[in-house]
């Protein structure tokens, strides 16, 4: 590189660094090269250099006793297309009143260094130093390019035979340590300690996710690690509610539990009532050596006398038979309760009224009917058109007065007289209420006769 000699501070240069001596940032912004020949100017009045070449990003700024800081950059030659003499070099910074200024300057004249283009063979990389004037400004900065910052061997020396390793906090990240590289040959017995961490330095986030083993072989034991102990709580979690996973909710709580075990410690239960003696027992009559003979046996057995439940309900019974004849079944397909003297399923009130169970049309339900008003015993045709057809027709239940149903023939006839409608009403058993009506479509043939009705 070529000799300069040292660089001079322009005359805004001095402007600059007399603002930093009462408080003004000071701060570089770039370095640059150039080939320019100095032919009579004045280096204290250059605002720029004669013919400059390349800008370099700072990559180095530090202070130095004395009022001097040195900046530095790299030159590479890897991005020049046309070679050039590396003749002129200057420092930039930034006056928070005009912008960018020269605040130093430097030239090497006929001592300058070519610098050839790059994708030859010759390949140029150079750490370039400026020592400059910074006086007795407190606040220097620069604009550092990160990405080209390198260390000098000295400096990788220092920081190699340092008593404390400065890193930045987060610097030493999982990225930059290999897979085991940290043993405990290299941590000291001790060295991480309460004093070591700071408060939530280790974080969920830090110490990662564990995924737990509801079914580990691994027998129980008092030590493990993180993972082996937690999933053998989740296997004793999982065995004491029964669930598919330790993580269900179980069926009670175990404060549920203790709570119906102390209700029934205290509690007296009457079983059923066989011939009219009340049973008062806890035992389990589930087998056919059971001592207690007036208890049904779980399968089989005969039960004899009154079975009394009082407003209880019983589930699980298939098929009860009467003495009377009088069935109540079940099956996969049929529920049926028919009385053996009828085919229909009979209800007798309190009041002595018969009702029976009649389906409810059009409503896919039943309803009960009674049974002493269902008989048409009076009919009264009404409407009657010009071919002489009855187009209402009311029936009467057996007191005569209370209707049972109406039907009504609408529509426009046809040639033969024939209506294309039939409603049918039918009335409750006030004869008044409207329990359900009912519209029909009725089809005739060519003869007049009806032959379907939907």
């Amino acid at each position: 590189m070529g000799a300069f000699g040292g660089l001079q501070i322009t005359n805004k240069g001095r402007a600059l660094q007399a603002k930093a001596q009462t408080g003004a940032q000071l701060n570089f912004n770039r370095i640059a090269v150039g080939d320019g020949n100095l032919s009579g100017q004045i280096i204290a009045d250059l605002n720029g250099l004669i013919s400059e070449k390349k800008s370099l990003a700072i990559t180095k700024l530090k202070t130095q006793p004395g009022g001097k800081a040195v900046v530095g950059a790299i030159l590479s030659n890897e991005d020049v297309t046309i070679g050039f003499y590396f003749r002129e070099i200057g420092v930039f910074a930034e006056d928070p009143d005009i912008g960018e200024i020269l605040y130093c300057y430097g030239n090497a004249g006929a001592s300058a260094e070519y610098i050839p283009a790059g994708g030859g063979p010759d390949i140029i990389e150079k750490h370039i130093d400026v020592v400059t004037i910074v006086g007795t400004a407190s606040n220097i900065t620069a604009t550092i390019e990160q990405s080209l910052v390198f260390v000098t061997t000295q400096e990788l020396d220092d920081h190699k035979t340092a008593a404390v390793l400065d890193h930045p906090d987060g610097s030493v990240t999982n990225a930059k340590l290999a897979p085991d590289s940290v043993t405990a040959d290299k941590i000291a017995a001790g060295a991480v300690g309460t004093t070591e961490l700071a408060n939530n330095a280790a974080t969920d986030t830090i110490i990662g996710n564990r995924t737990i083993d509801q079914a580990t072989p691994t027998a129980y034991s008092n030590t493990g690690t993180l993972t082996q102990i937690l999933s053998w709580f989740a296997k004793v979690i999982k065995g004491i509610t029964g669930k598919a996973n330790w993580y269900d909710a179980p069926t009670k709580t175990l404060e549920q539990l203790n709570t119906e075990k102390a209700n029934l410690s205290s509690a007296n239960f009457t079983v059923l009532q066989v011939g009219g003696n009340s049973v008062l027992h806890t035992g389990n009559h589930n087998s056919t050596g059971d001592p207690h003979t007036q208890y049904l046996q779980k399968t089989g057995g005969t039960l004899s006398g009154g079975l009394v439940m009082g407003d209880n309900i019983i589930s699980g019974i298939k098929d009860i038979r009467l003495t009377n004849g009088t069935r109540l079944s079940e099956t996969a397909g049929q529920r049926t309760a028919l009385n053996a003297e009828s085919d229909r399923f009979d209800v007798i009130s309190e009041s002595g009224t018969y009702y029976v169970l009649s389906a409810k049309m059009g409503t896919a339900s039943l309803e009960f009917m009674r049974f002493d008003l269902l008989g048409a015993n009076k009919v009264v045709r009404s409407g009657k058109d010009a071919n002489g057809k009855f187009t209402q027709v009311d029936y009467y239940r057996a007191d005569g007065t209370t209707r049972f149903q109406r039907t009504v023939l609408s529509g426009t006839p046809d040639t033969n007289g024939n209506y294309p409608t039939l409603t049918i009403t039918r009335y409750a058993d006030d004869g008044v209420t409207v329990a359900n009506t009912l519209v029909y479509t009725i089809t005739y043939d060519a003869d007049g006769d009806y032959t379907q009705i939907t």
